[in-house]
């Protein structure tokens, strides 16, 4: 049941929402010190696009992994570890193991587990969680029209994943200092969850350094959102504000919004819609909104989703240039 969000505690307690199938053929081969895992997953995507030719393709997400925890007997903590390669995407993504998350740590019963490595910086797990389905070119965007790198997944992450007190949990990442500690990110979140509801929050925020832009005093933002879980519903919804602080020309604001409404019908079926907007950022006279609508019907089985998806794009505004429909049917086997 680990299918979409295996990341970090605060994704897991989403996870454990989602109507999928719960069997775990992940293979140990040496018991719990070694197990190799993956997903077998891709889409056929067919593009109606406005001022565009309309486009075919097959995405291939497919991805494998091994990671581990290894009880010492002479070590009070549990070493944790993982490699993990990156999506198998028809050739052209980085498929190498350890391009997904790969890092190295120690776990203790009752504190968490610290760790360092190639990571995912803290916030940006709430970020994540709130782009199903496909709404993330709207609210995970901001890097386009901010024209700056805001860290997601990263080398060089140290991080700390609390464990379970009664309900909360904490995360925090160190990273982005591997050239000038200057430039150092700072990451925190922090979630409450109980039977009905999960209530999280996050922040990020980054030193100065050289970007698309040129030069940066920092860059910034934070995430609120919740997931409420109503029977055969669940509902979720956040909110996310960034800004950059430039050398010259001071600050650019960037503000996105996100929801998403699933219902079950039975034990197999399931509808989900989701809606995004990113505002235009805080310049005079720019018109650079986007907005994604998305929709999708869903059948499950143990450990694997089959899935059809309507997603509308609506980007920069009133222009029509790059603005698309997506058709798109799905495939995700997970072990």
């Amino acid at each position: 049941m680990d299918k979409f969000f295996k990341r970090t505690l605060v994704c897991a307690a989403v996870a454990s929402a989602a109507t999928v199938g719960s069997a775990n053929a992940a293979v140990q081969v040496v018991g719990d010190a070694v197990t190799f895992y993956g997903q077998a997953a891709g889409s056929v995507i067919y593009d109606i696009k406005d001022d565009n030719d309309n486009s075919l393709m097959a995405d291939i997400e497919s991805r494998v992994g091994f990671r581990g925890v290894v009880d010492f007997e002479d070590l009070e903590p549990n070493f944790v570890w993982q490699m993990e390669g990156g999506n198998a995407n028809n050739g052209t993504n980085t498929g190498g193991l350890g391009a997904r998350d790969t890092y190295l740590g120690f776990d203790w019963e009752g504190f968490g587990s610290i760790k360092y490595g190639r990571q995912l910086v803290a916030a940006y797990n709430l970020v994540d969680s709130h782009t199903n389905p496909g709404t993330g070119g709207a609210f995970d965007a901001m890097s386009n029209d901010l024209k700056t790198a805001f860290q997601d997944r990263a080398d060089h992450v140290i991080r700390y994943d609390s464990a379970n007190w009664n309900g909360f949990t904490v995360s925090a990442t160190l990273s982005g200092a591997n050239e000038t500690t200057d430039a150092k990110t700072l990451s925190f979140a922090g979630a409450y969850q109980n039977d009905n509801m999960l209530l999280h929050a996050g922040i990020y925020d980054r030193g100065e350094t050289t970007e698309v832009i040129g030069a940066l005093d920092g860059s910034e933002y934070w995430i609120v959102g919740a997931y409420f879980f109503l029977g055969d519903f669940t509902v979720n919804a956040a909110y996310r504000d960034a800004s950059i602080d430039q050398v010259v020309g001071g600050s650019i604001d960037q503000e996105s919004y996100s929801a998403a409404i699933q219902y079950t019908i039975d034990e197999n079926w399931f509808v989900k819609a989701g809606y995004a907007h990113q505002g235009d950022t805080s310049e005079p006279g720019v018109d650079n909104a986007d907005t994604a609508i998305t929709a999708r019907v869903a059948y499950t089985l143990p450990s694997a989703i089959l899935y059809f998806d309507v997603r509308d794009y609506d980007y920069n505004g009133d222009t029509t240039d790059g603005d698309y429909t997506r058709l798109m049917f799905g495939t995700e086997y997970y072990w």
